[in-house]
């Protein structure tokens, strides 16, 4: 049972024991298998979409039947260029990465990010409140990669804010 869910969140807060995000996920920190960076998902070529192009040609070469048969085959045939262009961009390597938490049920939580560098900020804090359950109310802004509440310090200091109210 590997249940994977992609969970799309602005913020993560860990409070003694729990990971809680946005109030309607809450992990035990006890339960954490491990947590990892993972790039975005790819987008596959299916099967039909080799097909398509097949098809478009044979269409096209009926078109003395047919004038329509052309026309649909052309169209296929741009389509599926059209359709592997598209895919093309979206798989475009990018800076975005996948702050991924798996539990040891087998479940595992993917956050989005833009920052790779953050997503190691990120880990090293998490680990510090795992070995360290005394540690309250750190909060992790993931749109403006900021750790705030942090037990320890990230860099040369000027990535925590520490505040003294309730989160």
């Amino acid at each position: 049972m590997n249940d994977e869910i992609c969970i799309n969140t602005d913020s993560l807060r860990i409070e003694k024991n729990f990971i809680s995000i946005d109030d309607e996920v809450i992990l035990q920190i006890s339960n954490v298998s491990y947590i990892s960076i993972i790039d975005p998902p790819r987008i596959k070529l299916r099967v039909w979409t080799l097909l398509l192009p097949v098809v478009g040609m044979i269409l096209s070469a009926f078109k003395d039947i047919n004038e329509h048969y052309l026309l649909i085959g052309i169209m296929l045939i741009l389509g599926e260029v059209l359709y592997g262009v598209i895919i093309l961009i979206a798989n475009s390597g990018s800076e975005e990465k996948y702050l991924c938490i798996n539990m040891n049920s087998g479940s595992s939580y993917t956050i989005f990010c833009k920052s790779e560098r953050f997503l190691k900020k990120v880990i090293e804090v998490i680990e510090y409140c795992i070995n360290n359950h005394s540690i309250t109310n750190v909060k992790i802004d993931f749109d403006n990669c900021r750790v705030y509440n942090s037990p320890i310090t990230i860099g040369k200091g000027n990535e925590v804010k520490n505040e003294n109210r309730n989160i």
